[in-house]
């Protein structure tokens, strides 16, 4: 199955304008974790305090099912950009405080307000992701560990 151009990853140009295109700390919470951890939108929706491990700089996600398939546990490093977002967030919060379908709303929301011209999903910033580890040399087999 062929993705469309609404899964297709962002451009650098483009992640950057979809980074600046964030007006509210929400904005930024959804946009900026999803560039920076890749993470499905039902895991970024299901995010919990308990499974983010601040003195180590992680993020633990994984534990899904999908089509007879159970995923592992996978720990994914907070990077500077987002680990002040989400001390700031669940330093009062015990969860993300959003659903899937409000993720991909704000998605679109600010996709159009950042004039990209084309559609763009949870999967695009994911993808976005993948493309970007890549290009800074993290091993496809280290990626394929993170993602899945």
């Amino acid at each position: 199955m062929r993705h469309s151009i609404k899964h297709g990853p962002l451009s650098p140009d483009e992640a950057e304008r979809m980074i600046g295109a964030c007006r509210t700390p929400r904005e930024k919470r959804v946009i900026w974790v999803l560039l920076d951890t890749g993470l499905h939108i039902r895991e970024l929706a299901k995010l919990a305090r308990g499974r983010i491990d601040f003195e180590n700089q992680c993020l633990y996600s994984g534990e899904r099912e999908s089509h007879d398939r159970t995923y592992d546990v996978r720990a994914l490093p907070l990077t500077p950009r987002i680990e002040p977002i989400l001390k700031s967030w669940f330093g009062k919060n015990e969860s993300f405080g959003l659903s899937s379908r409000s993720v991909q709303r704000l998605i679109k929301d600010v996709a159009a307000r950042a004039g990209l011209g084309r559609p763009i999903c949870a999967a695009a910033l994911r993808h976005t992701f993948a493309v970007a580890a890549l290009r800074r040399g993290v091993p496809l087999v280290k990626l394929l560990r993170l993602s899945t």
